[in-house]
């Protein structure tokens, strides 16, 4: 299982990006109150639609976790908090991902809701809103962290940018 990659450090830039990562997840967590009714719908839409194209993306995330290249670690998936239609950004970003036949498992990546940082999560590929690994020097995945750019400091987003890689 590739999740054996997952505490090695991050280097440099990825590093940096990965502070940046969890300013946006607690952004997520209160991005409701951040605008008015039009553009808090099209940003839930675009939330979504992060979402879908994540999920349809998910075998790739599954392929480099089960067989990582020696420059692929920290892999990492965002499950849903909420019941499903409910905000899309709300989650939890777990790590040290374990896949078997039977389960599916993880460790909280930081506190969100009644789960805390450090706490073990059984979870379903249903409740998967997300993915990420680092390839090289660069992130993949990240859909709805990429949609929630615009809500962060410039600095954080520019610093984001500068690490995300190109998507499947």
């Amino acid at each position: 299982a590739g999740a054996g990659r997952a505490g090695r450090g991050a280097p440099g830039a990825v590093g940096m990006a990965r502070a940046a990562l969890l300013s946006a997840a607690l952004l997520a967590a209160g991005s409701g109150a951040c605008s008015g009714g039009g553009e808090e719908a099209r940003h839930q839409r675009a939330l979504e639609i992060a979402t879908s194209e994540a999920r349809a993306s998910l075998e790739t995330f599954w392929a480099a976790h089960a067989a990582p290249a020696a420059d692929e670690y920290d892999f990492r998936l965002k499950l849903r908090l909420d019941p499903p239609g409910e905000d899309a950004g709300a989650g939890l970003w777990v790590e040290n991902v374990v896949r078997t036949e039977a389960a599916l498992a993880g460790v909280a990546a930081a506190s969100a809701g009644d789960v805390a940082e450090g706490e073990a999560v059984a979870f379903e590929e249903d409740d998967i809103l997300d993915w990420s690994f680092v390839r090289g020097e660069k992130l993949l995945g990240h859909y709805t962290t990429r949609v929630m750019l615009p809500r962060l400091p410039s600095d954080q987003a520019a610093a984001l940018k500068s690490v995300f890689g190109e998507n499947p």
